[in-house]
């Protein structure tokens, strides 16, 4: 009669599939196996037990033989072993991707924060604009820079022909939708509140300066944005330099002009 031959290798890798770990047996295989020990057993029980009862196996791994009775207890060790190592492993995976899911949701948005500054517009009685909106989001942005040190971790201004402008919050920001604001800005004081303490005040200084005045101070050769397209004329959409930012919104702020 055929032997059943299951090597040590495939039936770890089959334990793994049963047990929900990653491996790259598959479920047919698996199957298979179980199959097959269960005719062997059921042999070999009716050669040990000729006048017995046949015994009724389901292809279930309580009802299989053990471990040890089919590699011995040194292969059965090293099974249980690998389990382990496997359990702990998908474990850790686990939980890493828990945490980098975690760390995706509280990165800040742009356009989470453009709505924010909408929000705090319509809170104090004005509709706002978008080169307003991109304009106080800039300084909010500079400020940041300026004050930490460290950059809002949002895409990086670039400057567009009418001054510097953040992309996607462009592209994607919803300045006329009262729900979406109020919404956005509910996640950025929960994700930061910093941030939203930064924007609440800076939004609240910025919303009743004449544009004419936001717009000689961002938009002026002097300022990062004039420089921006000084060196790169007729090139629009080049991404401001976090450097020129940082020395432009310092000296200012140290001189109390923003």
């Amino acid at each position: 009669m055929e032997p059943v031959i299951i090597t040590p290798e495939r039936f770890s890798e089959a334990l793994k599939w049963i047990n929900g770990a990653q491996t790259d047996i598959a479920e047919k295989e698996v199957r298979e196996m179980i199959d097959s020990m269960a005719v062997g057993y059921r042999r070999r029980y009716r050669e040990l037990n000729p006048f017995g009862a046949r015994p009724h196996l389901q292809s279930t791994m309580t009802n299989l033989p053990t471990i040890e009775n089919i590699c011995g207890p040194e292969a059965a060790d090293l099974f249980r072993k690998t389990m382990q190592e496997s359990r702990e492993r998908a474990e850790k995976e686990r939980m890493e991707a828990e945490a980098a899911r975690a760390a995706e949701l509280a990165k800040l948005d742009s356009v989470e924060m453009i709505n924010s500054i909408s929000h705090i517009a319509r809170r104090e009685g004005q509709q706002i604009t978008s080169s307003r909106a991109q304009i106080i989001l800039y300084c909010i942005y500079g400020s940041h820079l300026a004050h930490t040190g460290s950059r809002l971790e949002i895409e990086h201004p670039q400057a567009w022909k009418y001054g510097p402008v953040f992309p996607r919050a462009y592209k994607r920001g919803s300045l006329n939708d009262d729900n979406a604001c109020a919404e956005s800005f509910e996640v950025l004081n929960e994700k930061s509140p910093e941030v939203a303490c930064l924007l609440r005040s800076k939004t609240s200084a910025m919303l009743t300066t004449p544009m004419v005045d936001l717009n000689a101070c961002h938009k002026g050769k002097s300022s990062p944005y004039g420089k921006t397209i000084s060196k790169n004329p007729d090139h629009w959409g080049v991404q401001i330099e976090d450097g020129l930012i940082m020395d432009f919104f310092s000296r200012n702020r140290q001189n109390r002009q923003i």
